[in-house]
């Protein structure tokens, strides 16, 4: 007797999050041996995984990935429809950006749109097809504002955002908004971002969506932080903060310790913003969390620098660039570089220093980060 499906999804979900399964081959010869492919009642399981996915990927990407490859290798040998093997695919993509994997992620996106192109799209529920079609432009932007590509982010957006609205689609409109608003911060753009941000944090809270209105009010705090108003920005990262524990929400807890760090740090604080800094750093290392371990690491590399202990500037500032490259992340990795030239300077290396801040500058560029 084969396994039931959801067994047998969850079985090779593990092998493939183990690093067991190289590809999508392997997927389909796991599923085929434990009698997966065959089972009566597929589609079911395979339908079944993607409202559970949410919750996966925010605890356990590399685990959402497998289970979403399993389901998609499994639709589409069973000749599932395009609108289900795009919308496996834009889950897919969500999990490779959660582990830092921008640049496969927009590959894996960009298919799940190729997907709604064929031939067959136009026969399906266009108001599905097109719900489908924001979501997929919304997590492509993200990937693109990841990898720098900045206006090819805010082209895909902007569509995502047209598309809610017309449908009506309105909690999806203020994740839209708000990742439009991750863009214009990106862009040195505080003031845009601030009221895309304020816009999608209204709409979160007319919906009850509580970890929306988490996200948006740290995004809040951060545009705020950079427009100057740090009592504001506290605000809006101790309201984040109290959302997130009360979701248990460990990511975005240490999210919002990292940014209650900085704030700290820009008043003077220098003793509680290197708790929250430490605690931050700490949770994110449990979690596997590689870019608040980034961010949690330069603030700490820049209090160590300003204390006069550069040996110890220098380690977190690496291990944090170290971070950021792992995930194909360059602006992160040109504020790493920014922070070693400063070591560098107040060491009195100028060469070693002007090396990185040149190469800091070109990252900035690059993406267009015009406070960089």
């Amino acid at each position: 007797m084969p396994d039931p499906i959801e067994d047998a999804f969850e079985a090779v979900a593990r092998r493939h999050a183990r690093g067991e399964l190289a590809d999508d081959l392997a997927v389909e010869a796991a599923l085929r041996a434990r009698g997966a492919l065959d089972a009566p009642g597929l589609f079911d399981a395979v339908r079944s995984t993607l409202e559970p996915f949410w919750k996966v990927v925010h605890d356990d990407p590399a685990l959402a990935l497998g289970l979403m490859t399993a389901a998609y290798v499994a639709a589409r040998l069973r000749g599932a429809n395009a609108l289900l093997r795009a919308e496996l695919r834009s889950r897919r993509g969500t999990a490779l950006f959660a582990l830092g994997k921008a640049k496969q992620a927009a590959a894996e996106l960009e298919g799940g749109l190729a997907t709604l192109s064929e031939p067959e799209a136009p026969l399906l529920d266009q108001g599905q097809v097109a719900r489908v079609r924001a979501q997929l432009l919304c997590f492509l932007g993200n990937a693109r504002i990841a990898v720098g590509e900045i206006p090819k982010a805010c082209v895909a957006l902007e569509e995502a955002i047209h598309i809610a609205r017309t449908h009506n689609l309105k909690a999806a409109e203020g994740i839209y908004l708000s990742s439009l608003g991750n863009a214009r911060t990106v862009t040195g753009e505080a003031r845009a971002a601030a009221d895309y941000y304020e816009q999608a944090l209204a709409i979160a809270r007319a919906v009850g969506n509580e970890r929306g209105e988490e996200v948006n009010l740290g995004n809040l705090g951060l545009a705020k932080q950079a427009l100057g108003d740090a009592d504001g920005a506290l605000e809006c990262y101790e309201a984040s903060l109290k959302l997130a524990e009360k979701l248990h929400d460990r990511r975005g807890s240490a999210t919002d310790c990292a940014n209650i760090g900085a704030v700290l740090h820009d008043k003077g604080e220098l003793e509680q913003a290197r708790e929250r800094y430490a605690q931050s750093h700490q949770t994110a290392l449990e979690l596997g969390d590689k870019k608040t371990e980034a961010i949690a690491l330069l603030g700490l590399a820049a209090l160590a620098r300003e204390g006069g202990n550069h040996d110890e500037a220098l380690r977190h500032s690496a291990a944090a660039q170290a971070c950021f490259v792992l995930l194909e992340d360059p602006k992160g990795e040109g504020d790493a570089l920014a922070e070693m030239g400063r070591v560098s300077l107040e060491q009195g290396d100028a060469a070693s220093a002007l090396a990185r801040f040149e190469k800091a500058i070109a990252i900035a560029r690059t993406v267009g980060d015009r406070r960089g």
